[in-house]
């Protein structure tokens, strides 16, 4: 699988559309990060896991500013090294995200075993899982052969490293993070309705007019969420299960010279989406929380304004 490889049928769309991905993402990950750093946020144990996904989504992001310079057509060590860096970020950053959605389906749909099981260390848990694709993705040094001319510098070697490659990569990074993230979220969806429904009557209707409210407002980012995810990242694997398998059943070229004008757009566009993906996770999984979208204020006033918060603090109201 090349996930660096974006054909560009005009260059000033592929110049200007990567690094307006990149500026966005980093910049909506370091608010995250700087967020969760300078507030009460650090102390929650879940979070772990939206540090490991921001930061593995920033390395990803960095990865695809390199791409937009061409690392990989500069030497086969450079294009390796990019391959496995990017991999790597994107198992990382997949299996984060299954891994917060677990968390918040706990959460919600059975609280009192999250309350009994707060006290697990996340962080050891983390570091059991999170270098299993580190090694994976040694695969890329051995299934990776050089090549010459002026297009990247490294391709797969041969037919079945293509098929077994793809095959592995949309089950581990993609169909069964996707199945954790829709399942989860489906069930905390009906467990929401189910409580609502049970608990709707005339006289309690007036006493949780907000909470209702509320509750329709978790309910809809909830199925924002598994929809952002198959949306943005779909396509992308679709069109890598084709091209792989027309090239290696088909034995069609691998270069866009015999691509028709709309697959290579296709192409693109499913790549420019999985790229949004990872730029836009933090705004999905962080800043649909209105308790994180006010503590970030909170916070980056502390860094830019310490005075007026200072005087917030001392400030006696009568």
């Amino acid at each position: 699988m090349n996930i660096t490889e974006v054909e560009e049928p005009q260059p000033d769309e592929y110049v200007y559309i990567l690094p307006l991905i990149v500026i966005l993402g980093l910049s909506g990950n370091i608010i995250s990060l700087v967020t969760i750093f300078h507030s009460r946020l650090r102390s929650v144990s879940a979070n772990v896991y939206l540090i490991v996904l921001t930061s593995a989504d920033s390395v990803f992001l960095f990865g695809v500013l390199l791409v937009c310079f061409k690392v990989d057509f500069i030497a086969f060590e450079y294009c390796v090294g990019l391959e496995y860096l990017l991999m790597t970020a994107s198992y990382v950053s997949s299996w984060a995200t299954a891994a917060l959605t677990i968390e918040r389906y706990l959460a919600i749909a059975h609280p009192l075993k999250h309350v009994k099981y707060d006290h697990v260390n996340r962080v050891r848990m983390i570091a059991y899982w999170v270098p299993i694709p580190f090694v994976l993705q040694l695969f890329q040094f051995v299934s990776l052969k050089p090549v010459d001319g002026d297009d990247r510098k490294c391709a797969l070697k041969e037919a079945n490293y293509q098929i077994l490659a793809q095959a592995v990569d949309t089950v581990l990074c993609y169909l069964l993070p996707c199945l954790t993230i829709v399942v989860l979220n489906i069930l905390v969806v009906l467990k929401l309705r189910r409580s609502a429904f049970i608990g709707t009557n005339r006289e309690m209707s007036r006493r949780q007019g907000g909470q209702t409210a509320k509750s329709g407002s978790l309910t809809r980012i909830l199925w924002v969420m598994p929809l952002v995810f198959v949306v943005l990242n779909t396509p992308f694997y679709v069109i890598m299960m084709i091209e792989v398998f027309s090239q290696v059943v088909y034995h069609s070229p691998p270069e866009f010279t015999h691509r028709s004008q709309v697959f290579v757009i296709i192409y693109n566009t499913a790549h420019y989406l999985y790229y949004i993906n990872t730029a836009i996770d933090v705004v999905v999984y962080a800043f649909s929380s209105a308790n994180f979208r006010k503590t970030a204020v909170i916070a980056w006033r502390r860094i830019f304004c310490p005075r007026y918060v200072e005087k917030q603090k001392h400030k006696v109201v009568y």
